[in-house]
């Protein structure tokens, strides 16, 4: 692609159709990363976060059913029992209700492996627990004290305990798995902030460069400032074609360049047509004067034409008066001519009487 052969619109179109490309471009990618960091945050909220609440409110729940159970098998009054055995049936089914939901949101193939085993491993201790746990209440609503602190010393508090860790260690997972997104959401903001950066230092190079350029080629195709250009133009066309000061620098086949040589080319157009002009007035007086000396002699030659005329008159006079005697003579001549001829015969007849 020759840029010199471009025209102005051309040049126009490339650059700032390069520069919407560019700006494009970028705007593409900041949505592109503003969505992929949505998506990504809605699946850490919706996902990992969930998780994470739903074994938080478990262990909760799994604690306030122990103190609940605890405290049935130590009050002695009926109605704090009956109060107590409902927050541990409450917080029973409540565990097993965000067990239930903790497990059907790891049952997806992008859940990692080591959540999937803490999960089942939190479901196995819960299913140990739930018996021992709905045999203390028994117990402790059928008075037998001494046999549920037994059973709350001898199995519920190791399995508690295993639960309780089972949940710790799945909320260190989370923290651990959560700052690694972190730090991959950080390392990933930094690159696209820097490739924006990158995009747009680029645009914004691509811009001064192009203007640079445009700013170049406008003004050595045109050769100085547009006003100048209409203000000579303008003398020009109001007849004035003297010299172009302006003109002296113009870089060849620029406007101000062209409009030098169409001024040059006016002044010898128009000395050739004063010259001609001199010359037609020139040959117009002498045509004028050519033509009184005609006028003269034609006057002359018809004063000569006049006598020649009269001559001719007195000269065709002459021959006619000439013709006449001629005639006059040949008819002397024929009666001599018959007299001779008389004479002759007379001569004749004498002869012959001789």
């Amino acid at each position: 692609m020759n840029l010199k052969n471009m025209t102005v619109r051309a040049k126009l179109a490339l650059a700032f159709g390069g520069l919407a490309l560019l700006v494009l471009a970028a705007s593409g990618m900041a949505i592109n990363d503003l969505n992929n960091a949505n998506k990504e945050f809605v699946s850490y909220v919706s996902g990992i976060d969930t998780r994470a609440h739903l074994v938080e409110q478990i262990h909760i729940a799994v604690g306030e059913r122990a103190v609940a159970v605890r405290n049935m098998v130590l009050t002695t009054n009926p109605a704090a029992l009956e109060s107590e055995k409902a927050t541990a049936v409450k917080s029973h089914e409540l565990v097993h209700a965000n067990l239930a939901k903790l497990k059907e949101m790891i049952a997806s193939n992008d859940i990692p492996d080591n959540i999937k085993a803490m999960v089942s491993d939190i479901d196995k201790i819960e299913q140990t627990y739930t018996p021992v746990a709905l045999a203390i209440v028994d117990l402790a609503a059928n008075n037998k004290r001494e046999e549920a602190i037994n059973k709350i010393n001898n199995e519920c508090i190791p399995l508690l305990h295993a639960l309780s860790a089972k949940a710790n260690v799945y909320a260190e997972a989370t923290a651990a798995r959560s700052q690694a997104i972190l730090s991959m959401a950080q390392a990933r903001y930094e690159n696209q902030r820097n490739t924006l950066i990158i995009v747009c230092a680029l645009a914004l190079l691509g811009a001064v460069i192009a203007g640079a350029l445009i700013t170049i080629n406008l003004s050595k195709a045109l050769g100085s400032e547009p006003s100048t250009l209409g203000e000579i133009a303008q003398r020009v066309a109001q007849g004035d074609l003297s010299s172009m000061e302006a003109s002296t620098s113009a870089p060849a086949g620029s406007v101000l360049a062209s409009l030098k040589i169409m001024q040059q080319n006016l002044v010898e157009i128009v000395s050739k047509v004063r010259q001609a002009s001199n010359s037609i007035a020139t040959g117009a007086t002498e045509i004028s004067t050519g033509n009184l000396d005609l006028s003269s002699r034609t006057e002359q030659q018809a004063g000569s034409l006049e006598e020649t005329a009269a001559a001719m008159e007195e000269l065709t006079s002459t021959v006619k008066q000439n013709a006449e005697n001629a005639n006059q003579a040949s008819q002397l001549a024929t009666s001599a001519s018959q007299v001779a001829s008389e004479g002759g015969n007379v001569v004749n007849q004498v002869i012959t009487t001789m």
